[in-house]
């Protein structure tokens, strides 16, 4: 629980750090967008991103149901947040944390703590003026698993990606 705050409260910091910043050189022009995404697995997600010129957070929710045994049902929370540079008028570089948390049963057992936490960086195109397309890979990710007293630590190295199509408001 400790480790999950810490992480919540560091990418806080990043943003709130991020947003002074762009309000000292004045360009505060921070947009809303609603975010649907595919990721490594072939989870769907959705969720909200506050995207400015020079960063980015944002927050999503998955969900998986076994209907077939019903002894799966899990929801997966993801915070992100980085830093984003143009690399031309409509194209965006950008890079940061990613915090996912599983919740819920699998397989009938309870998971006790299911959390990943890696870098991402991700590229992102301006298709129109309201529609980004953003594709991003997690170079490396730590995961820890405990389900019913067994636990399981593990890193990974180009392991998790995704697409995702934002419209924003």
């Amino acid at each position: 629980m400790m480790f999950r705050l810490i992480i919540i409260t560091f990418l806080l910091v990043l943003f709130l750090q991020s947003s002074f910043a762009d309000n000292a050189i004045g360009t505060n022009s921070h947009r809303l967008a609603v975010q649907g995404a595919i990721a490594t697995g072939g989870n769907l997600s959705i969720g909200l991103v506050d995207y400015s010129e020079k960063t980015e957070v944002g927050v999503t929710i998955s969900g998986t149901v076994n209907n077939a045994s019903r002894h799966t049902k899990t929801a997966t929370p993801v915070v992100f947040a980085g830093l984003r540079k143009a690399l031309c008028e409509r194209t965006y570089f950008a890079y940061g944390i990613n915090f996912a948390d599983t919740l819920g049963e699998y397989h009938g057992k309870h998971i006790d703590a299911d959390y990943t936490v890696g870098p991402y960086i991700s590229l992102e195109q301006m298709l129109t003026t309201n529609i980004m397309l953003s594709g991003w890979i997690e170079p490396y990710e730590f995961e820890y698993e405990k389900i019913h007293h067994s636990s399981l630590s593990t890193h990974n190295f180009f392991n998790a990606g995704g697409i995702a199509i934002n419209y924003l408001f």
